[in-house]
């Protein structure tokens, strides 16, 4: 096909043989026309070859205009459209194409000595040291010094009210803050009992019921061995009943008062395994009933002391 039989608007430059088999498809782009044969068979992305490019009649054909432009060739395209795109043109233009290629910069010396660079410090590797592994190690040293800092990160407002503490206790100004780690240890194996429903306490203010509704999924859970309760997860949030309780709700740990009785529902052999509510007068026996706490920072109700165990079956005194 030539210019003239298009349009005699346009003047046509041959880049490219057709292959034999190819289809020729026509495609508009900005103010030129383009001939691309594609190969037979499904068409794929980038198999595309560009045979004649029609140029406007008016154009300065001294202009140097980028093929690459003519194509569409967008930043996001990689090296391999581009080399893929060079191979469709002689080795004479190769290079001015290299030049006005839409987000290409070759690589300089300095860069191809030292391929990689940290993107943390400016520190550079060789091949060599990127291949026996230093700077994967290096990166891992970012990430451990990261990770570090944010664990003894401090609270700045605790900080100042700490000093403020000290210097109005002690009547001077500290001269030293002093990190300390305490042991976190904690139970790690419970034996599940079934699903907190009410805990009635004997507090300072009266008698107050805590109430739990299925959707709250707290668990009562004891030790392995019986002795201990614990009331696990869920929502166990009971900062705005603290009022209740006529007891220092400023306090980290604040005591509730005296555990009377516990309510919980859970399926047992003895009731053909339906769910029914069991409930549970604490000390009845001996009359040593536990003290109820509240942890204000982890929000969980814990109990302390009393004589009670787990048995058979159910919670014994």
């Amino acid at each position: 096909m030539s210019a003239a039989m298009v349009n005699p608007n346009y003047r046509v430059e041959h880049v490219a043989q057709v292959p034999r088999g190819w289809k020729v498809r026509t495609k508009m782009s900005a103010t030129h026309m383009l001939r691309i044969a594609f190969p037979p068979g499904r068409r794929r992305r980038g198999s595309g070859k560009v045979v004649e490019i029609f140029h406007p009649v008016n154009e300065n054909p001294c202009a140097l205009r980028n093929p690459a432009k003519d194509l569409g060739f967008r930043r996001t395209q990689t090296r391999r459209d581009l080399a893929r795109f060079l191979r469709q043109h002689p080795k004479s233009r190769r290079k001015e194409i290299i030049g006005q290629f839409p987000g290409y910069r070759r690589r300089s010396n300095a860069e191809q000595e030292w391929p990689a660079k940290c993107p943390h410090c400016e520190a550079r590797f060789t091949p060599a040291q990127v291949e026996a592994g230093e700077y994967r190690k290096h990166l891992a040293q970012h990430r451990a010094e990261r990770a570090a800092g944010k664990k003894n990160r401090r609270n700045p407002g605790a900080t100042q009210a700490a000093a403020a503490l000290y210097e109005s206790f002690h009547g001077r100004s500290p001269r030293e803050i002093v990190e300390m780690q305490e042991s976190d240890a904690a139970q790690h194996t419970y034996t599940a009992l079934g699903d907190l429903r009410e805990l009635v306490i004997d507090a300072p203010a009266g008698t107050v019921k805590i109430g739990f509704e299925s959707s709250d999924a707290v668990k009562v859970a004891s030790a392995p061995g019986g002795k201990q309760l614990y009331f696990l997860g869920g929502n166990q949030n009971i900062d705005g009943q603290l009022g209740r309780f006529g007891s220092d709700s400023g306090k980290d740990f604040v005591e509730l008062g005296t555990a009377v009785q516990l309510t919980y529902r859970a399926r047992k052999s003895m009731d053909n395994y339906q769910s029914v509510d069991y409930y549970h007068d604490l000390g009845e026996e001996t009359g040593e009933q536990p003290l109820a706490f509240y942890d204000r920072l982890k929000r969980r109700i814990f109990l302390v002391g009393g004589r009670y165990r787990v048995e058979a079956p159910g919670i014994i005194n």
